[in-house]
């Protein structure tokens, strides 16, 4: 089985029985068009483990599983972890001023670089990034 960047992709259970569930289907197909449920079961992996990874363990399509957790983003209610929204960052009381660099990134292949000349609340950005504000 693929490894990602630390094999945690292919030591997640959940990654290798869907992987099994896949090639059965692959073997047994009557159809083109892999059924559904297998499809949102990939999708809820890529976003805990990150599109090209499970993509590359599961042998699927980059591009459709990338295109179909993108799809599942859009209907996005307002308080759900994928809306944008603002970030109120505490500034750390007697921060010097060297210049900070802070890049964050989320399974599902978001990207935030953040470069200011005082110190931030690391965990508390990181936690309003992921949607999960302490």
């Amino acid at each position: 089985m693929a490894r990602d960047r630390g094999g945690r992709v292919s030591r997640d259970a959940r990654v290798a029985g869907l992987r099994v569930r896949i090639d059965q289907w692959r073997r047994t197909r009557a159809t083109r068009a892999m059924p559904e449920e297998l499809w949102s079961r990939a999708v809820a992996l890529a976003r805990t483990h990150g599109v090209y990874a499970v993509a590359r363990v599961l042998g699927l399509n980059y591009g459709t599983l990338r295109s179909r957790v993108g799809a599942g983003r859009q209907g996005a209610g307002e308080g759900e972890p994928n809306t944008p929204a603002f970030v109120e960052v505490p500034v750390v009381a007697g921060a010097g001023t060297a210049p900070s660099v802070v890049e964050l990134w989320r399974g599902d292949g978001a990207r935030m670089t953040i470069r200011v000349a005082h110190e931030l609340d690391v965990a508390e950005l990181s936690a309003a990034f992921v949607g999960r504000r302490r």
